[in-house]
């Protein structure tokens, strides 16, 4: 795992982290999923401080997960997506620093494209034309807040609203879109 920061000296922050994936910052941290094999195994969710050193390693914020999809490192917690399409999942916490896991949501048809904000947690289902929104405590039902035009392909929420990429219609995604 490298760090590069206005296109300057490319460091190693961590070593020996095969299969490492979706790398997210914040707070002086890089955090990454580290799985046992590229399209299994079970998932951990690790990270490396970048002004510590190569020497200082890492550490692990979550183990034992399976099939991380998306996850958001912000405030004091990693929130996270678990599933594969047609299979349930779930949205999940973690404190920065390990401790009690808390199940936000349950989510069928494997949640994707996770994001935080406001005290809600957002994500698509794989497959699914839709948005959905759960609080960030874990009390309270998952809500459908969005029905797309197709598969939302990513999404991101601030102030202002959300904002989704929808994939299109195969094979050519010419209907693809930003909303």
């Amino acid at each position: 795992v490298c760090f590069s920061k206005n296109q300057g000296t490319l460091r190693r922050i961590a070593r020996g982290q095969s299969y490492a994936f979706a790398p997210t910052y914040d707070d002086g941290v890089v955090y990454w999923v580290l799985r046992g094999t590229v399209d299994a195994g079970p998932a951990a969710i690790v990270g490396a401080s970048l002004t510590a050193g190569l020497d200082a390693g890492t550490r692990t914020v979550v183990s034992g997960r399976r099939h991380v999809s998306e996850f958001v490192a912000q405030g004091a917690e990693v929130v996270w997506s678990e599933g594969n399409e047609g299979e349930d999942g779930g949205l999940f916490a973690v404190g920065k620093d390990g401790g009690a896991l808390r199940q936000l949501a349950s989510a069928s048809n494997g949640p994707r494209y996770t994001n935080v904000h406001g005290g809600f947690v957002y994500w698509s289902p794989s497959g699914e034309n839709a948005i959905y929104r759960a609080p960030l405590s874990g009390a309270g039902p998952s809500t459908r807040i969005v029905t797309t035009s197709s598969f939302v392909f990513d999404l991101r929420v601030d102030d202002v609203g959300i904002v989704w990429a929808e994939l299109g219609t195969p094979p050519n995604n010419l209907d693809s879109a930003v909303r």
